[in-house]
């Protein structure tokens, strides 16, 4: 999940962010948020299948050297926000949210499906 805000080119942004496992929460996180263009900020997370993020960004200026929260929010990952993610880790939330509806055909598939991009990545990008 990718999380972007906007600010001054000149103000550092940070996150603050906790993940709720379906096991419990993990300890909070804080995070400068990185810049990408003049004024854009975004942080990147990696969140599974019935994972949930709560999480404020807050922006440091002259006018606010303590901070200011500019955003709060939360967001779940569920069902419908997986389906069509074809990178590793959304292969992976796929295959989670299958066995959990007893698809295993096309957890199976699915599996296969990540296995060959997993060889086809080593053998197309071997280490120097």
């Amino acid at each position: 999940m990718r999380l972007n805000t906007q600010s001054h080119p000149n103000h550092r942004v940070e996150i603050k962010y906790t993940i709720t496992t379906p096991e419990g929460k993990l300890e909070p996180v804080v995070e400068e948020m990185g810049s990408i263009y003049q004024g854009v900020f975004t942080k990147e997370i990696i969140m599974f299948y019935g994972e949930q993020i709560n999480y404020s960004i807050r922006e440091y200026s002259e006018e606010a050297p303590n901070g200011k929260v500019v955003d709060n929010y939360s967001v779940r990952i569920s069902k419908k926000d997986i389906y069509n993610d074809e990178t590793r880790f959304g292969m992976i939330n796929s295959m989670m949210v299958c066995r959990e509806l007893g698809k295993d055909a096309e957890c199976k598939e699915i599996m296969q499906t990540y296995e060959l991009d997993k060889v086809a990545g080593k053998e197309s990008f071997k280490l120097l």
